[in-house]
């Protein structure tokens, strides 16, 4: 996306007229001339002067009569060429079969077009090509970010030439880096940080991915992984890991029993006398067991279990106990056990409670297709990724619901404006 005389101009990929199939994955075929792999792919133009209202500018680029037959489009990037007044285009398209993947460039003086095809294959490092994503630098340098297919989806980043229409090759290259299995790259700068981003493969999916996120001080890096958004973080350093591996140290130990009620639920009530709940006075940790009979001498009791006199019932057990080392004041521990279906047991600890796991990643609700920044009503410079949801993430690397939109009708300076 660019902001242009008043104006943010999106080119985006259309996909002609079909139905993408139900459920999650929208590549229920990914054969040439199933929905999204269509050959009359077009590249359309569309423009905003606040992110909220959006007016179709016609289309700018059309596979039809630019790509060989058979081909597929699919990934545009615009950019603007401030050194040369060139809108330059890349775009990803096959011929036939994923097999046949390239990079195709073309250049327009305006951005609505037409764009004349300059380069039909661009030449990089790797071949066989994905998704791509094209940023400028501050000095006007421009870098491609792309997927190669052929590496098993690994990721890379080259820089262009002046005209932004070829690569430098090998001596301008980062190599692969990162994960593999991954797509829709995007490649943008805070500060003085080069940020690469890019998403787990998902062809079509309605639940998103996960968006991997990458650092370096240098636009070819090397580049160190920082963090996964929707995803679970990095693994903590060996020495952090080591000191969160400790075992956690017991509160004391168990200074009264204060209560151990079973039978609660058909109405016994059952209170365990004292000198049974001294069985556990002094440990840092034990289990507290009712017999599954009626006697102690049951087959199958663990030693130490307490009678419970209403055997047979739908039992329940409830605990509470204080430990040695608990704050003054500190209300009792307290464990519940609701009607087990075999046994009656319950564990008192004086170790901390251990936290709630994780919850499980939560995918962005659409995959990443680019990268953009603008400054929000009070100056603070504001990221957003591009996809099929729009969030802002001031840090580069997390989302931002408290961000503020841009000013509405007042759209703020940014990078490649002529």
């Amino acid at each position: 996306m660019n902001f242009y005389q008043g104006l943010y101009y999106w080119h985006a990929a259309s996909y002609g007229n079909c139905s993408e199939p139900k459920g999650n994955s929208g590549c229920a075929s990914a054969s040439v001339g199933a929905c999204g792999f269509q050959t009359d792919h077009n590249v359309t133009l569309y423009t905003s002067p606040d992110f909220e209202t959006w007016s179709n500018a016609g289309v700018a680029f059309t596979a039809t009569g630019n790509l060989p037959p058979n081909s597929v489009l699919f990934a545009p990037k615009t950019v603007f060429n401030a050194r040369n007044n060139n809108w330059v285009m890349f775009y990803n398209y096959i011929v036939g079969s994923f097999s046949n993947s390239f990079y195709g460039v073309a250049t327009s003086p305006t951005p609505e077009g037409p764009f004349t095809v300059v380069n039909h294959n661009l030449q990089l490092q790797y071949s066989d090509n994905g998704d791509e994503g094209i940023f400028v630098d501050d000095d006007g340098t421009a870098y491609i970010i792309y997927t190669t297919l052929s590496h098993g989806h690994a990721m890379s980043i080259e820089r262009l030439s002046e005209n932004y229409t070829w690569s430098l090759g090998a001596a301008a290259s980062s190599g692969l880096f990162g994960d593999t299995f991954v797509e829709a790259p995007a490649m943008f700068k805070r500060g003085s940080v080069y940020y690469a981003t890019f998403g787990s493969c998902c062809c079509y999916c309605g639940s998103g991915s996960e968006v991997h996120v990458y650092t370096a001080s240098s636009p070819l890096g090397p580049y160190t992984k920082q963090s996964v958004l929707g995803g679970a973080p990095p693994p903590p350093p060996p020495a952090l890991a080591l000191a969160l591996a400790a075992p956690p140290q017991p509160n004391g130990t168990v200074s009264a029993v204060l209560s151990a009620e079973y039978g609660l639920s058909c109405g016994v009530g059952a209170n365990v006398t004292s000198e049974a709940r001294s069985a556990c006075v002094g440990s840092a940790n034990c289990t507290w067991f009712v017999c599954v009979c009626g006697t102690a001498s049951c087959p199958g009791n663990p030693a130490g279990c307490i009678p419970d006199p209403a055997y047979g019932c739908e039992k329940d057990l409830r605990v509470t106990w204080e430990c040695s080392g608990d704050p003054a004041g500190a209300p009792p521990r307290a464990a519940y056990v609701p009607k087990p279906a075999e046994g009656l047991w319950a564990e008192i600890s004086c170790f901390p409670p251990q936290p709630a796991p994780p919850a499980p990643p939560t995918p962005f609700g659409s995959q990443q297709t680019d990268v953009f920044f603008y400054f929000d009503s009070a100056g603070v410079k504001q990221f957003m990724y591009i996809g099929d949801h729009w969030q802002s993430a001031p840090d580069g690397t997390s989302t931002n619901p408290t961000a503020t939109p841009p000013p509405k009708n007042k759209p703020q300076p940014k990078p490649y404006t002529p």
